[in-house]
């Protein structure tokens, strides 16, 4: 049997989404004790009451960013000043690697330290991920029991997805997706 997804959440072991009902592809993640909107209603590609998934990633990596680059600031004594860090996400064309262009910017930062901290920035845990790539499995439960399981093939999914946005792919049409 497998936890209960509101209890993972509570316990902070896993980030929990869950439809909301309010509107269409509205999801509500849950950690903890914090709670956020994702996706919603769509106009266009547009989502409405919530962030996107890959504004999301986008978000991981400019933070973890900053977070590193802190660290780096704090560990060696050094004034840093305010940072700000934006991170643009683009779809790779016909099948080809996703990229994210980070940019870094400081009111202030020592001469000397100026090459360590873009060596950081490319040290940060989440940008080593997105960069190197990552394994994934899919387990679907079903009543507390695992009803299927699968290793994910993360580049064939992300083409599918963006055939689908695109309107050159047709979900209730691919018999990946029927049931029964």
């Amino acid at each position: 049997m497998f936890q209960k997804p509101f209890d993972l959440a509570r316990s902070g072991d896993a980030v929990v989404v869950s439809e909301t009902g309010v509107e269409p592809f509205q999801l509500a993640g849950r950690l903890g004790a914090t709670t956020f909107l994702i996706g919603g209603r769509q106009t266009g590609h547009e989502m409405r009451s919530g962030l996107d998934p890959y504004t999301l990633l986008s978000a991981a990596l400019a933070s973890c960013t900053a977070m590193t680059l802190r660290s780096l600031a704090i560990r060696h004594s050094f004034q840093l000043g305010r940072l700000h860090v934006s991170v643009t996400h683009r779809h790779g064309e016909k099948g080809g690697r996703d990229s994210f262009q980070r940019i870094v910017y400081l009111d202030y930062v020592p001469e000397e330290y100026r090459e360590a901290l873009v060596s950081a920035a490319e040290t940060c845990p989440v940008g080593h991920v997105l960069g190197a790539g990552s394994d994934m499995r899919t387990i679907v439960v079903v009543d507390g029991i695992a009803a299927h399981t699968a290793p994910v093939d993360a580049r064939a999914a992300s083409n599918y997805w963006q055939e689908y946005l695109s309107g050159s792919s047709d979900i209730e049409d691919d018999p990946r997706f029927k049931y029964g």
